[in-house]
């Protein structure tokens, strides 16, 4: 999974599949009156210092990095696996597949204690 510092990085993780950061732009046009300002997510959003963190994220900061790090995760997909279940296990919590169960319930406790506080009986 290639992208540029989304959180999507963890649903990478989450189907244990190698993730790669893009942090490379190509040169400012001379056509611009000044050039764009990027702001770097490694260091400026937590989230994404936190998923970082963890180790099982490469980040490539040129092309030719780029097209390296995809060829290394497509030659060893598993490189990387323990620190991707980490990363699920730190921001997911249990994966026991009762998500929404427990989201429907949650929504139901939540509308019963609103409708509870509205009563003036």
């Amino acid at each position: 999974l290639v992208n540029q510092f989304s959180t999507i990085s963890l649903e990478g993780c989450l189907f244990d599949k190698p993730v790669i950061n893009m942090w490379y732009f190509p040169p400012a046009s001379r056509a611009m009156v000044r050039g764009p300002v990027y702001i770097s997510h490694a260091i400026h959003y937590y989230h994404i210092r936190r998923i970082l963190s963890y180790g099982a994220i490469r980040t490539a900061h040129s092309r030719k990095e780029l097209i390296n790090q995809i060829k290394q995760a497509l030659a060893n997909p598993d490189e990387f696996a323990e620190q991707r279940c980490a990363t699920v296990r730190n921001e997911c919590g249990v994966l026991d597949g009762k998500a929404c169960e427990r989201l429907v319930k949650g929504c139901i406790d939540e509308y019963l204690e609103t409708q509870n506080s509205r009563c003036s009986c």
